[in-house]
């Protein structure tokens, strides 16, 4: 599964309940600076939705990024973050940084 700048999502349409779940699981990490809950548009088979989590890591002009933490980051978050749907977990960085405006205009879609 790739995300790309034609990528379109919607509403994560999950239980209030289920998505409070992963934003407290989300709060452990402070490394992070934003996160998006959101529905990916699929064509083919969309009666399995497709869940996706997008990170923005957290990042400083004084700092450089650092690939490896950032995917570090990625890793743990799709390891430890427990919910009963498929959950897809991508970095909002690396062409498709813009997702997290697209992702932002939908209501509720940011948790962190």
């Amino acid at each position: 599964l790739r995300l790309t700048l034609d990528t379109k999502f919607v509403a994560a349409d999950l239980p209030p309940e289920l998505v409070e779940i992963i934003r407290r699981q989300l709060e452990q990490y402070p490394e992070l600076a934003e996160a998006y809950l959101a529905r990916r548009v699929v064509e083919m088979l969309p009666e399995h939705p497709c869940y996706v989590l997008g990170l923005v890591p957290l990042s400083s002009w004084r700092h450089l990024r650092n690939r490896q933490a950032e995917l570090a980051l990625r890793a743990r978050v799709a390891a430890e973050v427990r919910v009963d749907v498929p959950l897809y977990v991508f970095l909002l960085v690396d062409g498709v940084e813009a997702a997290s405006s697209t992702m932002d205009a939908i209501p509720g879609a940011r948790l962190k």
